[in-house]
């Protein structure tokens, strides 16, 4: 009897060690692919559409766009200016006036100016900016135009154009504008005049003020011959 319960011990005891065993490998394996069960869990629940989910990132949309328009540059701008114009004494006038006022929306723009001295001139332009974003940043435009000129007697001249500013700091930049006067109607003063004209200089922004300095240079072929007038202006701008 006794002999017999030790058969059974030394029998048991392996196949228990077998059973334990085989057990764990059954209970590793089940952990093992719950736990790759709930990774994808977790994955899904990540790019799962929720009603709750959209409702947030609809609100957060709306203050986004909102900070987007409170901080974004307005479509709309206006502007007007003035400046004082020292010319040479042999033009019959060393100061002329000037004053001019404008607004664009996005891209485009209009600009008219009054122009007040030995001669009178009113101008009104048309503007396209190809680059920029605002009257008071670096900016690419072009323009056409066209001038009444009273010198002597009254006519009109069109004219093409390219006005270009470049910040060089913050608060202080270059402008440099290019015109090209075509043939105007013939007079009998001055016959059929054209020619260019070119100025620029530096600006200093303070706000919604602005305090510029120019050079000017016009050249201008006459049925006489070619005149010349030069000169430098200063004055003030205001963006509205």
């Amino acid at each position: 009897m006794n002999a017999f319960i030790k058969l059974l011990v030394v029998l048991g005891f392996p196949l228990a060690l077998c059973a334990n065993h085989a057990r764990a490998q059954d209970e590793g394996s089940r952990s093992s692919a719950f736990g790759w069960s709930s990774k994808r869990a977790e994955v899904r629940a990540q790019t799962r559409w929720s009603l709750d989910e959209w409702l947030k990132q609809r609100e957060r949309m709306k203050w986004s766009d909102l900070w987007l328009q409170m901080n974004s540059p307005s479509p709309y701008e206006f502007f007007v200016n003035g400046s004082l114009n020292l010319l040479p004494e042999s033009r019959g006038s060393a100061r002329t006036f000037r004053y001019g006022a404008g607004a664009y929306v996005t891209i485009f723009g209009v600009e008219f100016e009054h122009t007040d001295g030995f001669s009178l001139e009113d101008h009104a332009r048309f503007h396209v900016r190809f680059f920029g974003n605002s009257l008071q940043n670096t900016s690419l435009t072009a323009h056409l135009g066209v001038r009444k000129r009273s010198a002597g007697e009254t006519f009109h001249q069109w004219y093409l154009g390219v006005d270009s500013q470049l910040y060089l700091h913050r608060y202080f930049g270059l402008t440099l504008s290019y015109r090209y006067h075509l043939k105007s109607i013939a007079t009998s003063l001055l016959g059929s005049p054209f020619g260019h004209r070119l100025e620029g200089g530096p600006f200093l922004d303070y706000g919604f003020l602005r305090i510029f300095g120019k050079f000017t240079a016009e050249t201008e072929n006459r049925s006489t011959g070619t005149a010349g007038v030069y000169g430098w202006s200063s004055g003030v701008q205001l963006f509205l």
